[in-house]
């Protein structure tokens, strides 16, 4: 359900816009709503997780959601929708955190084979929408997803809460490091960003781009999210037999090399679906295995993964808007700059990671 409701802002952005008569670049204001409430919710999900029950919290905030969700359809107004998209921020934020703390604290070591498995489900979700939205009209699908969220909200409230445990036995028992934690901070600002622009922006970039129709762009859009759950299904066994640096090193090279298909050949579709359809791939697991990798590195609490998370909201309202006033002003071509050279950066400054990592572990020894 998180990811259907993380995908259906992207293949609905027209009938937003013709709902609210908002323009290119105030449509790139919306993901700037959701991601404000997503910080937001990723910081009081983190305190709260520390100090209440999980399953409790992750019914109330599936009820929100569905209440947002089902009146987004209704919203003339853009400032109206903006306000339903941050209570859908709200609830996507504290829902994300909860959810991985929770993992994190029950799995400890394995937590990478299960987050992404978890992961891979919110793929298919996010497969499913657009398809859902094409078939059914965006009034319907957006009411539809909110009706979906009630059984689940109920079952979670009668379903026991596993205990608060902040150092699961095998899990990390490592202190924080401030200097590790920024670096993470940096890089989760970055992945997340450009994973919401991307996949976000893909059906308006097809179509504006003049590389497919609204039915293409919504097929392309539904299998990038395909893209994301295989890549996430692959890197479960993967994430067992490699160490989780250097997949997540040759993931990084992977999404900047496909997204620079697209800026070599921008004027092909196949090199517009060969490089959006890789990069979905290859980004699917690198948020995952860095917070799993983080928390075998120092002690994960619930407030330190609201900010891990705050910190991807904050480049998940960024990145969307400045690929909104790109669009609106110069074109398609230069928001595909924008995520080549994001990624391009992210790439460098995981280096740079890695490079204090190893440095601190042989000054330890």
């Amino acid at each position: 359900m998180l990811g259907a409701t993380i995908s259906s802002l992207g293949p609905t952005l027209p009938f937003l816009s013709q709902n609210t008569g908002a323009s290119l670049a105030m449509l790139g204001g919306l993901f700037a709503f959701r991601s404000i409430g997503y910080f937001i919710g990723s910081l009081g999900g983190g305190r709260l997780t520390d100090r209440l029950p999980g399953h409790p919290l992750l019914g109330v905030t599936l009820l929100v959601c569905a209440l947002a969700m089902f009146s987004i359809p209704s919203a003339t107004l853009f400032v109206v929708l903006g306000g339903l998209l941050l209570l859908v921020g709200l609830s996507e934020g504290a829902l994300d955190v909860a959810v991985n703390t929770l993992l994190a604290w029950t799995h400890g070591p394995r937590t990478s084979q299960y987050m992404n498995g978890m992961f891979l489900l919110a793929g298919l979700g996010g497969f499913v929408t657009p398809l859902m939205f094409t078939w059914l009209g965006e009034a319907v699908g957006y009411r539809l997803l909110a009706v979906l969220n009630l059984p689940l909200a109920i079952y979670f409230f009668l379903l026991p809460s596993p205990p608060r445990q902040p150092h699961p036995e095998g899990g990390s028992r490592q202190p924080f490091r401030p200097v590790f934690y920024t670096l993470l901070l940096m890089l989760t600002f970055i992945y997340i960003g450009q994973e919401v622009s991307l996949s976000g922006w893909i059906y308006t970039y097809t179509t504006e781009s003049g590389l497919g129709e609204p039915a293409a762009a919504a097929s392309l859009n539904s299998l990038f999210w395909m893209a994301l759950a295989l890549g996430r299904l692959v890197a479960i066994p993967l994430a067992v037999r490699i160490p989780l640096p250097r997949l997540i090193f040759a993931n990084l090279i992977g999404v900047t090399l496909s997204l620079g298909v697209i800026l070599l050949y921008p004027a092909s579709a196949a090199g517009l679906w060969i490089g959006a359809l890789g990069a979905g791939f290859f980004m699917a697991s690198i948020f995952t295995n860095t917070f799993a990798y983080a928390e075998r590195q120092m002690a994960m609490t619930g407030t330190l993964a609201g900010v891990f998370w705050g910190s991807g909201s904050l480049g998940a309202m960024a990145f969307p808007w400045a690929a909104g006033w790109l669009f609106d002003r110069l074109g398609p071509y230069p928001v595909m700059l924008l995520l080549g050279g994001g990624w391009l950066a992210a790439l460098v400054l995981f280096g740079l990671l890695m490079a204090y990592s190893n440095r601190r572990t042989t000054s330890s020894s």
